[in-house]
């Protein structure tokens, strides 16, 4: 699937250490009524709040059709569409979608990575008002009040901000919201009606087996996804009858838009504090990865609790002797260990700041000397052979050999002549 600094941000940020959505709904929850349940996915060319949208894709299952025969059997309706990014992806999202941005000679074109063909997009924009034209004509088959958009997310809250921001970028949210009512997650709704002693992880590959006994679905593209996972929520929170996805279950851990936008101001707050606390935390992001790590939690739990750099930077200067003390209460989550930590970078930070000496917050590693593979580093060093003379091992150096002169062959008439000078 696929959203550092305040340039670059992201809804996992780098010093989040991967920050959980969790599997319980936060926010506020949509009223009960009749909704269009429509499972949604996207592909992306990253994962950071400024990517843009590769692909989009929809699912959901309508009232049966006109002619059809079998009682109680409804339609399903699919939606993709591809979109031309102005940058290119990264390689992990390259993996995970299985397409790429080529340039062919002056043009630039999205390519399916294992089949070579080259795919039809269209322009950011012009994708979100298909898919917001489509949601129009889904809500309008279903007569119902609105559209609960359902994505699956278990570990990461990525896609609903980087839509929410991509609406908001091209002023669509206003004709967005008069559709959609809500947004839920398909591990919320999983781990609220699914049979818990039968499901041991969330992820969608794992589901895919435990719920629908397929070990091997096709999860490549994100309209792919989406009709797996409408499987799973048909299977898990629907009735036993062959009606469509009992949406009076997916409303109860569905929340509002509104609710998922005041959650987008959040995060960018959040963003900008992380961003400011970079510099009191670089020594540690430049170390290998078991240190960045840790760094990078340690500063996502001082931008949850509310610390930014100006509040660091009064306790250094005004509390220094007790500043152990003052963010152990102000950072409730941190434990003592960390505190240590970050008591320990500030001074290093700040001291570096004022042109002061300060012991590097990291241990520096010794690296062991340069050795040649044909010196031992000890003494003088000799030739390859041993001695001066290179073969022989010899102390003496070595006699130049004498360069031999080949004579050219001479003429008939020159040989005569050299002879009578000869004589």
């Amino acid at each position: 699937m696929s959203p550092t600094a305040a340039s670059t941000p992201s809804p996992t940020p780098s010093g989040s250490g991967e920050e959980s959505c969790g599997l319980v709904p936060t926010g506020t929850l949509v009223p009960a009524g009749k909704y269009t349940v429509v499972s949604w996915d996207m592909d992306t060319t990253g994962r950071r709040l400024i990517d843009e949208i590769c692909q989009i894709g929809g699912f959901y299952q309508g009232p049966a059709q006109e002619g059809e025969e079998a009682p109680g059997s409804c339609s399903t309706v699919s939606f993709s569409q591809y979109v031309m990014p102005y940058k290119n992806l990264n390689p992990g999202a390259r993996r995970s979608s299985g397409i790429r941005v080529v340039n062919l000679g002056r043009y630039r074109v999205l390519q399916h990575v294992e089949s070579g063909d080259i795919l039809k997009t269209k322009s950011e924009v012009f994708a979100l008002q298909d898919f917001i034209q489509w949601l129009t004509q889904a809500q309008a088959a279903c007569q119902s009040e609105g559209v609960l958009l359902v994505c699956h997310e278990p570990a990461r809250k990525v896609l609903v901000p980087l839509l929410l921001e991509a609406l908001s970028k091209y002023k669509l949210t206003e004709s967005f919201k008069a559709v959609v009512k809500g947004f839920a997650n398909g591990s919320h709704v999983v781990k609220a009606f699914g049979d818990k002693d039968k499901i041991t992880s969330y992820s969608l590959r794992s589901l895919c087996k435990t719920v629908l006994n397929d070990t091997n679905p096709n999860t490549n593209s994100a309209s792919d996804r989406c009709q797996v996972l409408f499987r799973i929520l048909n299977q898990v929170a629907s009735n036993q009858s062959n009606e469509p996805l009992a949406r009076h279950q997916v409303s109860q851990v569905a929340v509002t838009v509104d609710s998922e936008e005041e959650d987008l101001v959040l995060l960018k707050a959040k963003l900008d504090t992380l961003a400011k606390l970079r510099p009191i935390f670089e020594s540690q992001l430049k170390q290998r990865r078991s240190l960045k790590e840790k760094a990078m939690t340690l500063r996502s739990l001082v931008a949850d609790a509310g610390v930014d750099i100006d509040e660091l930077t009064r306790v250094y200067h005004e509390q220094k002797d007790e500043a152990k003390s003052v963010l152990q209460n102000r950072i409730e989550k941190a434990s003592e260990s960390d505190i240590d930590k970050l008591v320990e970078l500030m001074k290093s930070h700040f001291q570096m700041a004022n042109g002061e000496t300060a012991k590097p917050a990291f241990r520096q590693l010794k690296r062991p000397p340069f050795k040649s593979n044909h010196y031992s580093g000890q003494g003088p060093r000799m030739p390859r052979g041993g001695g001066m003379g290179g073969r022989g091992g010899s102390t003496h150096p070595r006699k130049e050999r004498p360069v031999k002169r080949h004579k050219v062959p001479s003429t008939p008439a020159q040989s005569e002549a050299q002879a009578g000078m000869a004589q």
